[in-house]
């Protein structure tokens, strides 16, 4: 008896991880950016691109973080945009949009820059942030934006 009620919870476990696998179609193209004590968190590959220019900013880019939360399993995909600006080595970001998403893929909510936060914000020195827009730069470009820093002691 108690191996057949190990095994029940075995087997709803697995069902569990399939589920969330099955999102994860193309592994390859998430890179886990951090796991700690509320999730994981992925940069989606797939989503880097080279964005119009403006007046004021070098080079602009997007790109998509994928959070899976542990608490309650939730995903979240978190879109940003970076402003470069090549002539005083500074960068700078903004949330674009935020989905949650489900088990299955489908988005259930989605909250608009608007309510997120369309103001652009510094990024810390060395912080996640920091290396996240250095190498989706370096991923785009072949170079280190922050040429003036060492970014990996």
């Amino acid at each position: 008896m108690k191996k057949i009620f190990l095994w029940l919870i075995i087997l709803c476990f697995s069902v569990c991880e399939i589920t969330q696998a099955a999102f994860y179609e193309d592994a390859s193209r998430y890179i886990l950016l951090e796991d700690n004590i509320v999730g994981y968190f992925y940069l989606d590959k797939a989503t880097i691109k080279k964005e119009t220019s403006t007046a004021n900013d070098s080079f602009v880019i997007s790109f998509d973080i994928l959070s899976v939360l542990r608490e309650n399993r939730e995903i979240e995909n978190t879109h940003f945009t970076v402003f470069y600006d090549n002539h005083i080595s500074v960068a700078m970001y903004k949330v674009d949009y935020i989905e949650t998403i489900d088990s299955h893929g489908e988005v259930q909510f989605t909250s608009w820059s608007s309510n997120v936060g369309s103001i652009r914000k510094a990024i810390p020195f060395k912080s996640h942030m920091y290396y996240i827009v250095d190498a989706c730069y370096e991923y785009l470009t072949g170079n280190h934006f922050y040429k003036t820093h060492v970014l990996y002691q």
